[in-house]
């Protein structure tokens, strides 16, 4: 497909490929891996928070509990370590089938049966913390699936059960500019108002921005853009970028980026996509391309952004004259995001991009 040999075929998607598939995304494991005991990944003790990612140290045993604050792990001998949870880069659980049946299902894009699955997994799943990483699977399909209500109730169930839990990732944030429903208008309202809970205020008003309550949410993303959560203050200030782009010059909007790599790479899809659209906004189509493209390269797991961004990067290359490669991005999206509402769009357009008409006139 284009995007796996995309490096021999256009250097400046190579760019983005080869810093990409520098630092594989998502702590929590992958479908299919069933390991006899719990590993964990560690930072360097001396390394503090980096947002690169970079692993130093495995450890293998049984996880007791594990937070956004700290891991404590019985290690083989019976000694239980105590890790700082800001050395924590991934945890690769021994699984239920059960769970490991939810994961085999998302992955194959059955979403509501994944769904009910990972249900089943988590009423019967004695660990506390590999109950949160099912709500975090949750989330992710309820929001694939459009279910952004239910999406954002089950994050915030999460997210009280552990307020600094490292599964912030999967918050079901606005990122493509559209008008909430009325059902989720009036959740997001109420998410908006809970002041003890900056995640919750921080999906209410991304959920808002496009709403009549647009300067309540812009009201609250400032504020939360100094929040002492640095992730809140990244995503919230990201948000505010959405309603910028008129306002913000080309070099700005460019610096954008810069503040991006300041991010935990796990946060950074959303931000990426932002930083496409205000480029697109600026008339820099190859440049919004390669921002867009880190999506469906980087985070394919967040699969209706990825393949918005899919959709957007071909549109972007198309007006920059590139038809052949837009319509393999379009080809792309269809083989690769068939769950998508997307798919069917992207298919049709790729065979009017490669009709015999289109060819000769270019």
């Amino acid at each position: 497909m284009f995007l796996r040999d995309a490096r021999s075929r256009c250097p400046w998607v190579a760019m983005v490929l080869s810093a990409c598939l520098a630092w594989s995304t998502g702590w929590s494991g992958h479908a299919g891996i069933a390991a006899a005991t719990d590993q964990v990944w560690l930072r360097p003790a001396s390394s503090g928070t980096s947002a690169s990612g970079a692993s130093g140290t495995r450890r293998q045993g049984e996880v007791l509990e594990y937070t956004g604050e700290r891991l404590r792990l019985r290690l083989p001998d019976g000694r239980v370590e105590e890790i700082a949870g800001s050395r924590v880069v991934r945890v690769v659980p021994a699984l239920s089938d059960l769970h490991q049946s939810a994961d085999r299902l998302r992955v194959q894009g059955r979403l509501a049966d994944a769904l009910t699955t990972y249900r089943q997994a988590r009423q019967q799943e004695p660990r506390d913390w590999v109950r949160r990483l099912i709500m975090a699977h949750e989330t992710d399909c309820y929001a694939a699936l459009g279910q952004v209500r239910y999406a954002g109730e089950t994050f915030l169930a999460l997210i009280r059960s552990d307020p600094a839990t490292p599964h912030l990732d999967v918050i079901p944030l606005a990122w493509v500019t559209s008008r909430a429903d009325l059902e989720l208008e009036q959740a997001a309202s109420g998410w908006l108002v809970q002041a003890d809970l900056p995640a919750s205020r921080l999906l209410g008003a991304s959920w808002l921005i496009s709403s009549p309550q647009r300067q309540a949410a812009i009201d609250a993303l400032r504020q939360l853009a100094a929040d002492r959560d640095a992730r809140i203050a990244f995503l919230a200030e990201a948000q505010l970028w959405r309603t910028e782009f008129a306002t913000r010059s080309l070099e700005e909007v460019r610096g954008w980026e810069r503040r991006i790599r300041q991010m935990p790479v796990s946060l950074r899809y959303g931000p990426y996509y932002v930083l496409g659209r205000g480029l697109a906004h600026h008339q820099q189509p190859e440049d919004a391309a390669l921002a867009l493209l880190r999506l469906p390269l980087q985070y394919a797991e967040r699969s209706e952004l990825a393949a918005q961004a899919l959709w957007d990067a071909a549109g972007q290359l198309e007006k920059a004259g590139q038809v052949s490669e837009s319509a393999e991005l379009y080809r792309e999206l269809a083989t690769r995001f068939v769950a998508s509402q997307l798919a069917g769009p992207a298919q049709q357009r790729a065979q009017e991009l490669s009709t015999p008409e289109r060819n000769s006139a270019k």
